[in-house]
């Protein structure tokens, strides 16, 4: 249960860590070959039970990594204690479907796509973009295109398994997912859609919106534009939602009686890119981090930042965010770690790193870690008093890093 999943990109491997320790407790192959791109990890999504996603760095196709083991006896009493299911949604008892061996884990890669034509000429093809996973055990992989030529989809995995179970459709032709979050209890997912300004069909305006969806039929159950979220902020209105994180509301607006309630966690930047421009994301933006009522998402409250951030990470109880900021390959030290107190939206820390930071975890322990690809270690935070520690060498060029997550 305190264990911490690291892609190394020149290992092409994913290390695993004991939190308490931060050492290496077993590293599993992500590919036989290494010249396989698809070996290279980009982003990771763990599961209650350990197993995990993988997402290729450089996706060539519509893939994704399974890395899935058998239960430990602490994971039996976890599955015992979770919420039931309905019939055919019991969680799955991992086997070896996935490659487990002797105990041990090893990475299967299962195609994802929806094997549907492109319905436009010259299309890209489907590819693997981003991952979310619930507490029950599943992977929501984000399968489109760049571009926005085709419809984008949330391919729904049990890790356990390795089983595609459905796709659940997300966004039409002209338009993209920007981020993906996937509640706890797997009954909901929420994706950021960003409709472009020259569309493939007819001419649109840009625009981006916040969907609520069913996690099992893709309904949708509720929206926002997100122009709303920012309404007298000052921000452009044809804004979009860039990364979004579950956590307790923040200080102040939490209800009554109610220990498990959770707030969505948008990060908003306006405005948002444009295909006319030469620089596909035009400066400056301006960015707020907003949280949401996830049942209605209206504004709870929000705080200006200063740049679009790259990545963040909530403390479980609502009170503090962490976000990288400034460019990973400025050059220097260009790359920040920022602590912002929620209660006060004041940032207590501004750590400078150096280039090639890229991944942001919070680890199980009350420590948040930070891959440095090009140093071969972590950067680590304290949370529990908000002190940098240092780093700790791990050598295999660190570039993804995910936790299992909370139910």
């Amino acid at each position: 249960m305190t264990e911490v999943y690291v892609g190394l990109a020149r290992a092409r491997a994913l290390a695993v860590l004991d939190a308490a320790t931060d050492k290496p407790v077993r590293q599993i192959a992500l590919s036989l070959r290494p010249e396989e791109r698809r070996g290279l990890p980009g982003q990771i999504g763990v599961g209650p039970f350990g197993n995990a996603a993988v997402l290729p760095l450089l996706s060539t196709g519509p893939d994704v990594g399974i890395v899935s083991h058998d239960r430990s006896p602490a994971d039996e009493r976890l599955a015992t204690r979770a919420a039931p299911f309905g019939p055919s949604e019991r969680i799955p008892r991992s086997g070896r479907r996935a490659g487990a061996a002797g105990g041990g884990q090893r990475c299967t890669w299962i195609g994802v796509g929806t094997g549907q034509p492109r319905g436009v000429r010259y299309s890209a093809a489907e590819a693997t973009q981003s991952v979310a996973v619930d507490g029950r055990g599943r992977a929501y992989v984000l399968v489109g295109d760049v571009g926005g030529s085709a419809p984008s989809y949330a391919a729904v995995v049990e890790l356990a398994t390795g089983t595609l179970r459905r796709h659940v459709p997300l966004a039409a032709v002209g338009e993209s997912v920007f981020a993906l979050l996937a509640r706890p209890d797997g009954e909901r997912v929420y994706a950021a859609i960003w409709q472009w300004d020259t569309p493939f069909g007819a001419p649109g305006q840009a625009q981006g919106r916040l969907v609520e969806l069913d996690a099992r039929s893709g309904q949708v159950l509720s929206q926002v534009p997100v122009g709303q979220l920012v309404a007298g902020s000052g921000i452009s209105p044809d804004a979009v939602v860039t990364d979004l994180a579950l956590a307790a509301p923040p200080p102040g607006s939490r209800p009554a009686g109610d220990p498990s309630a959770l707030a969505i966690y948008a990060v908003v930047v306006g405005p948002g890119p444009s295909r006319d421009d030469l620089d596909w994301w035009p400066q400056p933006s301006q960015a707020a981090l907003v949280a949401l009522d996830p049942r209605r998402l209206d504004v709870l409250t929000d705080w200006p930042l200063d740049g679009r951030p790259g990545a963040l990470a909530a403390l479980r109880d609502g009170s503090r965010m962490y976000l990288l900021a400034g460019p990973a390959f400025g050059g220097g030290r260009s790359r920040r770690l920022v602590s912002l107190d929620l209660a006060t939206g004041i940032v207590t820390h501004r750590w400078s790193l150096p280039d090639g930071c890229l991944g942001l975890a919070l680890g199980p322990t009350g420590k948040l870690y930070v891959t440095d690809l090009l140093g071969d270690r972590l950067w680590r935070v304290d949370t529990s008093t908000d002190t940098f520690l240092g780093d700790v060498p791990l050598p295999g060029g660190p570039i993804a890093i995910a936790a299992r997550p909370y139910a």
